[in-house]
């Protein structure tokens, strides 16, 4: 009984200890997610949207889990550090905007939902064959 309880705490601190995927420029952040703060609309046109990126509300620089699916779209996973500011910030802000840390080819999307797990799937329709390529170059060790 005594060796299944060590051996269970053993598997618990393992699983527990797993490193987080850093990219191969670590310097450079995967990418920062921004509030945004709409202009009033002073235009003729009523659908026109004028909006200036806003503070940044989570910087990204590492992941807990990668996984590339099928139809170039890709699921990270966050780290627990910012996975746990997740829920706060994407129940209280109604446009929120993920800006890729590349500056050549950077992709701006727009979260829609909560983000309580710390999952973010990236999916055709919403950029997710650009962020797929982004993370490719960024995690060239990755799996598909």
């Amino acid at each position: 009984m005594r060796a299944f309880l060590i051996m269970a705490m053993l598997s618990v601190y393992a699983v527990g200890a797993r490193g987080d995927l850093r990219p191969s420029d670590a310097k450079t952040p995967l990418f920062t997610i921004h509030e945004v703060a709409f202009r009033p609309d002073d235009a003729p046109d009523s659908h026109t949207h004028k909006a200036d990126l806003g503070k940044a509300v989570l910087t990204v620089s590492t992941l807990r889990d990668l996984q590339f699916l099928p139809d170039d779209a890709v699921r990270v996973t966050l780290a627990a550090q910012d996975a746990k500011y997740c829920p706060n910030f994407t129940h209280t802000h109604e446009f929120l905007v993920l800006v890729t840390g590349e500056q050549k080819g950077g992709v701006t999307m727009h979260i829609s939902g909560p983000i309580d797990d710390g999952v973010i799937t990236f999916r055709r329709a919403n950029y997710g064959t650009d962020v797929t390529h982004y993370l490719r170059r960024r995690y060239p060790k990755a799996q598909a």
